[in-house]
């Protein structure tokens, strides 16, 4: 005889199918980076840097002073913040560490618009983070929530933080001279394709 199945452990394989990428429409982006300036604080200017940059969120919480060279006008990616769960113990903690992929690992333009932001808020501790001004980060999950409530604030439309990432990639496609090639290194991706 054939033993019953539970069907409740059985795992179904995820959707595959593409995801379609949202972007904020230029009037979105206009009117976000309007609420920013007029309530621009180190947490607030950070969704500008993302917005002009593409850094990830975690890369984001990960950027500290030492990883900004105002005499050369780069960001330099090296790490990120995650929280992991740990299994075993049933809990979770905060890592920070490399980023996942060596692509992931890179140096990126401070476009001209953002050099005085990022200079306003750059305190020269090399080990002070860019969002805290602290030696301690800010963890994803609390940027994800402040985004969320100055989005609802500024009344704003909803957006995903990572929708900020695809709003950058969109805007350089837009600019006539900008390659792929530079865009995919800038976003940190393993190859074009991925990009496009």
């Amino acid at each position: 005889a054939i033993p019953l199945l539970n069907w409740d452990l059985i795992e179904y394989p995820k959707e595959s199918s593409p995801k379609s990428v949202i972007a904020l429409s230029k009037e979105e982006e206009q009117r976000l980076i309007q609420c920013i300036y007029m309530d621009l604080n180190r947490r607030s200017a950070g969704i500008l840097v993302a917005l002009f940059t593409g850094l990830r969120i975690g890369e984001l919480c990960g950027l500290r002073m030492d990883d900004i060279s105002l005499a050369d006008n780069t960001i330099r990616v090296q790490r990120t913040v995650q929280r992991i769960y740990d299994k075993r113990k049933g809990s979770s903690y905060i890592h920070v560490g490399p980023p996942k992929t060596m692509s992931s690992m890179r140096t990126i333009p401070i476009p001209s618009l953002l050099t005085n932001i990022v200079r306003k808020f750059h305190d020269g501790n090399p080990n002070h983070y860019f969002l805290t001004g602290k030696s301690v980060p800010t963890e994803p999950r609390t940027y994800r929530q402040y985004f969320t409530r100055f989005l609802r604030r500024n009344q704003l439309p909803n957006c995903k933080f990572h929708e900020i990432r695809h709003t950058f990639a969109v805007r350089a496609i837009e600019i006539p001279e900008f390659d792929i090639k530079s865009l995919s290194e800038i976003l940190g991706h393993k190859n074009v394709s991925f990009t496009l």
